[in-house]
């Protein structure tokens, strides 16, 4: 990198267009990051087309809150969002393809090993030529879902789940773009729980949490107060529809979750 960027932290991303110049030693320079049109904090990587949401049945189990966290961080930064569930051969979990499907979002059931042929062709359509991000939990099967769709073109190091954990083991350590039939997929080291980087996306944003859950906007306008966050008012349409089982329980738990994290880093920031 050029001097001056250092000095600056202007520090590029995974996914940065950047413009290179040869020193006087011909050795390639990066002397200019050009303009992003999103990043992502967590995992770092920037000019995202598509966030690939990697959920297991079975070992890790779903962690709805997470799901719901990183579908809201695509929309507020416009990035389109699939949903994998994948370890479908040894648990099924309609539950999580009944919620996210109903409210408009892709999900795909796959089984790692063998993935069906229609669905890997289904796949393959929607991630060419697009700079696809792959984000979940550790053990999800992110790697097993990338040697398993371009079979004999890739043989990535993945690991087995700690059944007594519970969770995976860090097998991925960097973040990093394959390229491959047209199609660019970035492999992520997993997580196990929503770090505060997350929440960065929303805190500097002027913005209204409920438009980031899809299921919320052609109801929110109906509450009896405009200013309404739909966490505890008398006259809520969201509530409403939460009670009468027509927004699922554990959508509106994670936005009221999300709602209240946010509060109290807000706070935290003005003390």
């Amino acid at each position: 990198m050029k001097g001056l960027l250092k000095k600056n932290r202007s520090l590029p991303l995974v996914g940065d267009n950047v413009i290179i110049d040869l020193d006087q030693n011909k050795f390639s320079v990066i002397t200019k990051i050009l303009e992003r049109k999103n990043f992502l904090i967590r995992p770092s990587v920037a000019n995202v087309d598509q966030l690939i949401i990697v959920v297991s049945t079975y070992c890790p189990e779903p962690d709805f809150y997470n799901i719901d966290i990183m579908l809201a961080i695509a929309r507020l930064l416009k990035i389109k969002a699939i949903i994998l569930l994948t370890k479908t051969d040894i648990k099924q979990n309609k539950k999580i393809y009944d919620i996210y499907s109903s409210i408009g979002y892709r999900v795909f059931e796959i089984n790692n090993l063998n993935i069906d042929l229609k669905i890997k062709d289904e796949i393959l359509s929607l991630i060419k030529n697009k700079l696809n991000v792959l984000a979940g939990n550790s053990g999800v099967g992110k790697t097993s879902f990338i040697n398993s769709l371009f079979k004999d073109k890739f043989n990535l190091k993945t690991g087995e789940t700690s059944k007594k954990l519970g969770r995976g083991r860090h097998v991925t350590k960097n973040v990093e773009i394959i390229e491959i039939d047209g199609c660019s997929i970035v492999d992520t080291p997993g997580f196990s729980s929503i770090g505060i980087e997350y929440y960065k996306n929303f805190i500097n944003k002027n913005i209204n949490l409920d438009e980031l859950f899809v299921e919320f906007c052609d109801y929110k306008n109906q509450c009896k107060f405009n200013n309404c966050s739909h966490i505890s008012e008398i006259g809520c349409k969201i509530i409403e529809l939460k009670n009468q089982n027509k927004i699922s329980e554990s959508r509106y738990s994670s936005y009221e979750k999300l709602t209240r994290q946010i509060r109290d880093i807000k706070k935290n920031i003005w003390r």
